[in-house]
């Protein structure tokens, strides 16, 4: 079920629902225009413009001016399995009728199309949505409730009565993994070729993951491949104790992003005291800037820092490398390098005291 908006869309889709457009025709590789003469038209006027005329004569006469995004038509399509056995024209008729039924009434229908030129045969229905006079597409297709409902009443009125039956539901899990061991041990029942041919392991690793194709064609009940699967089923084994104290636990926000910061509450303090309403703020970025301390009135009193951290301050730190000391100062014992006791220039010492002593006299300094 698709919704139709704009002006030309009504036209567009009759023009191929009528294959009156030759160059989509030659264009689309889906369409084999050999086949083509076998297309049927069961409702509407003769022509792709016919259809459009119908729709808005309908309109016109129903006192609708519609808006540029309006709905103007729900395309229905209704397809068949290549190699079904039922009467295809009967199944489409059933069908076109219960679209006009179901969405507004029959004079709704403005054209029903067989399509038996592509490689499933299908019945393209366009409907106009009218309802009560105005253009209610929303109100006739529903949400998605209302449409699985929809579904199911075509299933019940038209589908069942032709024999059809609904698609059973994809296999997973355990079932998919019985039915893809179903398709293979049949296979090797019946010593198929593909066992051996150079393409079986593609065909395997086909039939693993998606069973459902081959479970059809080598007409395996489905039913029996869920009833072995449930047979089969292995239960998950309970934990020990020593294995839920010694698990990783259930992870939380910390262990999937390790690395995001979280707000911490402020610690109030003590020392925090309430600013005074005329207190002189000086402002930041056009914004007033709110100290939480006191401001002190009185500056406090200049103190020397301590001897040791004044001397610390007031040394010259030099880089030492251990390749640049000399072998002879390495310390076996602990390890450590030891600095050689500086030797004294004893005659230089004396010397220098001599003419200290001379010049002292003399009344000169050095």
């Amino acid at each position: 079920m698709n919704r139709k908006r704009g002006n030309q869309i009504l036209s567009t889709a009759a023009k191929h629902n009528r294959r009156a457009n030759a160059a989509e025709v030659r264009a689309s590789p889906n369409i084999n225009s050999a086949r083509s003469h076998f297309n049927e038209t069961l409702a509407g006027p003769e022509t792709a413009d016919g259809v459009a005329a119908l729709a808005n004569q309908m309109m016109k006469a129903a006192g609708v001016m519609p808006r540029k995004d309006a709905v103007l038509a729900i395309e229905l399509v209704f397809s068949l399995p290549k190699d079904h056995q039922i009467d295809d024209r009967a199944f489409f008729i059933d069908c076109t009728k219960w679209a006009g039924s179901r969405f507004g009434g029959e004079a709704n229908v403005l054209s029903s199309d067989i399509h038996r030129d592509e490689k499933h045969p299908h019945c393209h229905v366009l409907v106009l949505p009218l309802l009560n006079g105005k253009l209610s597409a929303s109100k006739l297709l529903g949400n998605r409730e209302q449409i699985a409902a929809t579904q199911q009443n075509f299933f019940e009125a038209v589908a069942s009565n032709h024999g059809l039956t609904k698609p059973t539901a994809r296999l997973s899990g355990d079932a998919k993994r019985a039915g893809a061991q179903a398709v293979l041990k049949r296979l090797r029942e019946v010593s198929d070729g593909a066992i051996g041919s150079l393409v079986w392991g593609a065909l395997r690793d086909a039939i693993e993951q998606n069973p459902e194709p081959f479970i059809l064609e080598l007409g395996i009940d489905f039913a029996d491949v869920k009833a072995f699967a449930t047979a089969t089923k292995v239960e998950k084994p309970s934990r020990t104790f020593a294995q839920i104290m010694t698990g990783k636990g259930r992870s939380t926000a910390e262990d999937k992003n390790p690395y995001r910061t979280f707000d911490h509450p402020k610690v109030e303090t003590s020392y925090r005291t309430p600013i005074p309403k005329n207190a002189n703020v000086l402002p930041c970025v056009g914004r007033t800037q709110k100290s939480t301390f006191a401001q002190p009135t009185v500056p406090p009193p200049v103190t020397s820092l301590p001897l040791p951290v004044a001397q610390i301050e007031h040394l010259v730190w030099k880089r030492e490398r251990d390749s640049e000391r000399p072998a002879s100062a390495f310390d076996s014992e602990t390890g450590e390098y030891v600095e050689a006791p500086q030797k004294l220039n004893l005659q230089k010492g004396k010397a220098r005291a001599y003419v200290a002593d001379v010049l002292g006299r003399t009344g000169r300094r050095c």
